[in-house]
């Protein structure tokens, strides 16, 4: 059945709730991301992603503080960007609400980083 005919003999308001959810269900479907587990991911990042991570991990502190996110990781990320994607549900996977204030784990902040944007190693032109 279409959107237009579930609406059809419902009162202006019931209509419109009835559209407001129909568009919250739609908008759920297309931004929920498939469940990775964590060997799937590790499959999936090369060599490079892989170091990276391990050495950015070793560097950082455990939890990092949304606001804290560009000094720690030197501009990488803004804090807007993170927001942004943890209100579209496809954030870091281990996020804490701490008052006003949200935190996130480092290794989960860093593959997350490596998953959504990708790690390429830079080849210097002096080197080749």
């Amino acid at each position: 059945m279409r959107p237009e005919e579930l609406m059809r003999g419902l009162e202006p308001s019931q209509s419109s709730e009835m559209a407001g959810f129909m568009a919250d269900s739609s908008l759920k479907t297309v931004l929920e991301k498939p469940e990775l587990t964590q060997d799937a991911l590790d499959r999936r990042l090369s060599k490079e992603e892989k170091e990276f991570i391990d050495n950015l991990i070793k560097c950082l502190p455990p939890i990092i503080a949304r606001k804290a996110v560009p000094q720690f990781l030197g501009g990488l990320l803004s804090p807007q960007t993170l927001a942004m994607s943890d209100s579209a549900g496809v954030g870091p996977e281990v996020a804490y609400k701490i008052g006003r204030n949200v935190a996130y784990r480092t290794d989960s902040l860093v593959r997350w980083i490596v998953g959504r944007f990708g790690v390429k190693r830079l080849i210097n032109i002096n080197n080749l």
